[in-house]
């Protein structure tokens, strides 16, 4: 049953070609994502960095793999992110898993941007690992703000046309008397 003499069997090659074939597959998966992946042990450690997230971060995976992910938040989330872990693991109550949230990411320069945040859970033989989806959401916030400009600007132009009515119909009715009060003079 050895298959080329290397001492693999037939069967062993098989399911190792699977493996290797599924593994290619969510490589593959995760470096077209267009949001950010990431997973994380239960200690708070990267094991998964895809190429959305070196793009949201500005980090190379390399970089950060095995770091924790504290790393990539402002301080007011990374001072806690190790205790909210620690929390869950001990009680079990959720305050983000399960539940897509706004936060803020901390890019490799410092620079503090807007994310959404969604966070999975899953159960491996190597412990608890924590699968975190990430969106940018600065695109949308520059898209909420030059509407609220727009808008802002609607608003004034509102205005400005009707002050340019009301100077029109002040206009319309002081001309009728002066116009009659000329030609009476006139007269």
């Amino acid at each position: 049953n050895q298959l080329f003499g290397f001492g693999q069997t037939v069967m062993d090659f098989a399911s190792l070609s699977a493996e290797t074939t599924s593994q290619a597959r969510l490589a593959s998966v995760l470096d077209t994502a267009v949001d950010g992946i990431i997973v994380i042990s239960d200690s708070g450690r990267m094991l998964v960095f895809n190429k959305a997230c070196e793009k949201l971060f500005g980090y190379p995976a390399s970089e950060v793999l095995g770091e924790n992910v504290n790393i990539l938040m402002p301080s007011n989330y990374s001072d806690h992110h190790d205790e909210y872990i620690h929390s869950y693991l001990t009680t079990g109550h959720r305050k983000i898993i399960g539940i897509g949230r706004a936060v803020h990411g901390r890019h490799k320069d410092g620079s503090i941007f807007p994310l959404e945040l969604s966070v999975g859970e899953s159960a491996t033989p190597d412990g608890r690992q924590f699968i975190g989806i990430l969106r940018d959401l600065r695109p949308k916030v520059e898209a909420e703000e030059r509407l609220d400009a727009v808008q802002a600007q609607l608003v004034r132009m509102a205005r400005v046309n009707a002050m340019d009515e009301m100077g029109s119909a002040l206009a319309h009715e002081l001309n009728q008397p002066l116009t009659a009060l000329m030609l009476y003079l006139q007269a």
